[in-house]
């Protein structure tokens, strides 16, 4: 009796895990995610802005990383393996969060005032405050301070919160 053996081999895709979730500020942002543990090959990745992609949008890239720019919401991502002809598998979500920028004020808004005179500014909008120019100003790191200008002057005030900045 002759008997051979044969060595079948099941495949299957693995999704893998993706580092780089980060927390943003809205805007101008920029962050690299990276796929890592994944068994097949990149089909493609995928963003949503609800975590059970149930509005995925594809995205045309079959690398390892995927640099997310620009986001002005939360935003979820996935990336999509197949492994031959084995079905597609979703690798874990990695979450870009989006801090919002604050929205600084200055009260008032403007003013006049004579030579030797003072007016009390005000911020809002912000949990720190960073007033520039300096000169002529009571304070530079708090929401209200008092100016005393020797000339017609513009301040400026940076407002942050959650590591976010804006200025007014």
């Amino acid at each position: 009796v002759y008997s051979s053996a044969i060595l079948i081999t099941v495949q299957q895709s693995v999704g893998g895990s993706i580092a780089g979730s980060a927390t943003v500020c809205a805007g101008t942002n920029s962050t690299v995610l990276t796929l890592s543990g994944q068994t097949g090959s990149i089909t493609k990745w995928q963003s949503s802005l609800t975590s059970n992609f149930a509005s995925a949008t594809d995205i045309a890239n079959t690398t390892t990383s995927l640099t997310a720019t620009n986001l002005s919401a939360t935003t979820y991502y996935r990336a999509v393996i197949t492994q031959g002809s084995c079905t597609a598998a979703n690798s874990a979500t990695a979450t870009i969060s989006v801090t919002a920028l604050p929205t600084v004020t200055i009260t008032p808004s403007s003013a006049s005032i004579t030579t030797g005179s003072s007016v009390n500014l005000t911020a809002s909008g912000a949990t720190t405050y960073s007033w520039s120019p300096s000169t002529g100003l009571s304070a530079t790191n708090t929401a209200a301070v008092t100016a005393t200008p020797t000339a017609t002057t513009t301040y400026t005030v940076t407002g942050t919160s959650s590591s976010c900045s804006s200025t007014s």
